[in-house]
């Protein structure tokens, strides 16, 4: 605030105004003043009371971004002198070189400085009259008086004051998490990880991010020390289409599929600088298929059925169905649990052709229709062909009991033994519903092709009941052991 007035009226300022320099002009009993305030920018209208009736001049000027008020100069001037009459110099770069000039008289006004820029030049009042101006000085650290001043010819003062500006670095921020276009799926951590710094010791330094064009937030907040960082971490999850920072929705919106989201993490300081954004991508996926567990795989070659367990759960705990094929043809279905069994029935078992690969696939699919599938193959093998009659079948049955006690047999095999393949028994009852039944080798006559004479004659059970139990054994065949059917008689 550039003031003047009379040496014998006193001057009370606003609350956190002081005097910076102070010129009294002995001659014509004036003083003039700088008074200064270092504010916030929510300063209210400043006043300054006078102790008599006077017509004073003041007037202020406001200047931002100062770190300090490096140097102050002040003369009087005599009647016809020249503004300022003196040298002016300064140890910092790039300061601001303000002069004030005030002067008396009626109609007269102060020229414009050289090389300055003007700051203001007031009406004169009752005689009074002021100017400011200023000089940004970059390299120059010093002016003489022709670079600065004017002649006029009235008595008045002048001043300056070097203002030396706040110097402010850029905070820099560096992000060690997360990684770059990651896929995040239901319950999936996002974590933000890194660390902010500034080399101007005592600002404020703030981490800050936001997602897409979403809220911003503060990650961390400290005071510089200029040279230890300020590390920041934040552990967010991916759950229900959103990012959450525990219960906070952080992004207030679901976040689409199959498009890319940014992170964006940057730094302030409180003294206006900001960072560069350091960005990640990342892409996030609503809904996946049930999970079976295992892989696919062969399970090799078999004589018996294979059991196939398996696991299957939904990534968002969805309801789903499974489905079990074999060869393509569905054999089960039902509701999801946990654990499932595939069991190929003996029927369907023997159905199967020996040495070809045989398919088992497991179908999963959730409520939303999503399905994964699991595939597993085998290979039935055998090393030897084995059947009997049998009696849960009606038509076996009424064929083969009997009233009467049979006496002889004979058995037919139309078959195909490929070298290194035998007839390894062919075994023969007539009492076959006894609880014990007894059983006779008729293997010798069934290669021969002969008719066997029973050699039991007693029974326990209500009939006679004929049976035969046939046993190939594939031994060292390459070729596939054929039974196309059996035949016979027996009386």
């Amino acid at each position: 605030m550039q003031l003047r007035c009379p040496s014998t009226v006193n001057v009370t300022l606003f609350e956190g105004w002081e005097l910076f320099t102070l010129i009294i002009d002995n001659s014509i009993q004036v003083r003039y003043f700088l008074a200064i305030n270092r504010h916030n920018g929510n300063e209210t209208n400043p006043s300054v009371n006078f102790s008599s009736s006077t017509t004073p001049l003041a007037k202020i000027s406001a200047f931002k971004n100062v770190k300090s008020i490096v140097n102050s100069y002040g003369r009087v001037v005599a009647d016809g002198g020249y503004y300022p009459a003196y040298t002016a110099s300064t140890t910092v770069s790039n300061t601001l070189f303000v002069i004030f000039n005030t002067s008396v008289g009626n109609g007269i006004f102060f020229p414009d400085l050289f090389n300055y820029t003007k700051g203001y030049h007031t009406d004169p009042v009752v005689g009074v009259f002021s100017q400011m101006n200023n000089k940004y000085m970059y390299s120059d650290k010093d002016q003489n008086s022709s670079e600065m001043g004017v002649t006029l010819y009235r008595a008045g003062a002048s001043q300056l004051l070097v203002l030396e500006p706040v110097t402010n670095t850029p905070p820099s921020v560096t992000l060690t998490s997360p990684a770059d276009n990651q896929t995040l799926t239901e319950g999936s951590p996002y974590k933000i990880e890194g660390s902010a710094a500034d080399p101007d010791v005592g600002n404020v330094v703030t981490a800050k991010y936001k997602i897409n064009n979403g809220r911003i937030k503060a990650l961390q907040s400290g005071v510089s020390n200029g040279s230890a960082p300020i590390s920041f971490v934040l552990n967010m999850t991916f759950r229900d289409k959103r990012i959450w920072d525990g219960e906070v929705d952080i992004y207030d919106a679901d976040l689409a599929e199959n498009v890319d989201h940014t992170l964006a993490v940057w730094a302030e300081d409180d003294q206006g600088g900001r960072s560069g954004e350091v960005t990640r991508k990342f892409r996030v996926v609503w809904n996946r298929p049930p999970v079976i567990g295992g892989e696919n795989k062969d399970l090799g070659s078999f004589m018996q059925p294979p059991v196939v367990n398996y696991s299957a759960t939904d990534p968002e705990g969805n309801t789903f169905t499974f489905s079990e094929y074999l060869n393509g043809k569905q054999i089960r279905s039902g509701v999801a649990g946990q654990q499932y069994t595939v069991e190929i029935s003996h029927d369907t078992w023997i159905r199967l052709d020996l040495d070809v690969q045989h398919q088992i696939k497991i179908v999963t699919k959730d409520s939303a229709g999503i399905s994964s599938e699991r595939v597993y193959t085998f290979t039935r093998t055998e090393t030897y062909i084995e059947f009997m009659l049998d009696y849960g079948n009606p038509d076996i049955k009424a064929d083969f009991m009997l009233d009467g006690m049979p006496l002889r047999v004979l058995v037919t095999l139309e078959r195909y033994l490929p070298e290194g393949s035998s007839i390894e028994s062919v075994k023969v009852y007539n009492n076959y519903l006894d609880t014990v039944p007894t059983w006779e080798d008729c293997t010798g006559a069934v290669k021969g092709n002969r008719g066997y004479l029973f050699i039991n004659k007693t029974k326990t059970a209500l009939n006679w009941a004929i049976n035969l139990w046939v046993t190939i054994d594939k031994g060292t065949a390459r070729e596939r052991v054929l039974v196309n059917g059996y035949g016979g008689a027996f009386d």
